[in-house]
Order: structure tokens, then sequence, then C-alpha cells
């Protein structure tokens, strides 16, 4: 799992000092609030990962899906907690069950790697796919790059197409380039929206 998708969800909040950046980041999950802002306090200002583990187990265990899903990153990193991607997976999914989409996207990751569950590109796809549904571009992105690298993706799957165009429209040039090969191969793409696609695509690249 690459770096900036395994890192601290909170990382760039750390050390600032702003409680209006944890109300933020709490604002989804109004029941028990008020120990999900405890922990996240512990967690992202002071490093307390013990104290955040207080707050939030319970709330996880309760079906709280915010601390859910932060349990699971601690779990991944190593924080107060032994390592465990595979305890890290099973928190990641019940929060993902519940809609987290930040929390859709991980199982996905962890899946197209082997990393605590078994390598499943299928499975992989689905939570990619209701990451990307709930707008999360990472997800979108890997989506784009799975379709490209010809792993497991249904030629005529109209719902990728939809994802890919919708990367693409917000520049994705990975995006871009796979909806002029889908075009290309004979898939439900409009030719003038391909050929489009690729043009961009190339003139991204040709200014890099």
């Amino acid at each position: 799992m690459s770096n900036d998708e395994m890192n601290r969800p909170a990382q760039k909040y750390r050390g600032t000092g702003s409680i209006a950046m944890l109300l933020i980041l709490a604002m989804t999950a109004p029941v028990n609030a008020g120990n999900f802002l405890a922990g996240l306090e512990a967690y992202v200002l002071e490093e307390d990962f013990a104290a955040a583990l207080r707050e939030w187990r319970p709330l996880a265990e309760n079906g709280h899906a915010d601390a859910q899903f932060y349990l699971a990153t601690m779990y991944a990193n190593g924080e107060g907690v032994q390592q465990s991607h595979t305890k890290a997976a099973r928190w990641y999914r019940r929060a993902a069950e519940q809609g987290h989409n930040k929390a859709q996207f991980r199982p996905g990751v962890m899946y197209a790697e082997g990393k605590g569950v078994p390598e499943n590109n299928a499975e992989a796809v689905k939570w990619f796919r209701m990451a990307a549904e709930q707008g999360h571009t990472d997800a979108q992105r890997r989506l784009t790059r799975m379709n490209v690298h010809g792993r497991e993706i249904p030629e005529d799957d109209a719902e990728l197409v939809k994802q890919i165009r919708r990367a693409a429209e917000n520049g994705e040039a990975e995006a871009q380039f796979a909806l002029g090969l889908m075009y290309a191969h004979g898939q439900n793409i409009p030719e003038n929206q391909a050929e489009a696609a690729l043009e961009r695509f190339n003139i991204d690249k040709s200014h890099q």
C-alpha cells in the first residue's frame, strides 16, 4: 500500500492546534461526538494513541463508523496497538459497510495488494467503485488504472465507464487516456468523447 494511501488520515492537521479542524473532521459523527472528538484531539494534536484508543474502541464496537475507520488506521500504522493489517481490514470493512467512503477505499487497496486479506481484484473493484460513487477521487484513479492494465474489469461495464468519465472530466490524465483506449477497443464510449479525451491526454503529456 502506498505511503500516501496509508498515512494516518489526520496527519496534515497534527501540530496546527486547530480545534476547528477537529470539528470539521467530526461533523459526520453526531452520535457520541464528545467521546469521538476527545479521541480525535488525543490522536491529532497530542499523538496520545493510548488515549485515542480508549475513546474510540468502545465507539467502534458500538457501530460508530468514524471510530471504526480511525481504529482501523491505528492497526494499519501500529499506533498504540500491535500493527495488524488483518485487523485493519476488518475494521475498515465494518466502517465501509456503513457507507464511509474513505473506509470503502481502504479495503479496495488492501484487496488489490493482498495486504491483510487475500489478493482479489474483483473485491478491490467492488470497494473502489463504492467509494468512487461517493466522489472519492483516489478510488476513481484506481479504477482507471485497473482498467488500463486489464485487471478483471468487464469491458462492457457501464458503471466503470461512468466513473472513468467522471475522473476524466476532473482533469485526470490517466482517465482521459483510458477513455481513448476504451473507444479504440470498441467499448461503450461515444466517438467524439473518446477522441477528445485522447487528444487532451496527449496535450497534457506534451506539456510535462
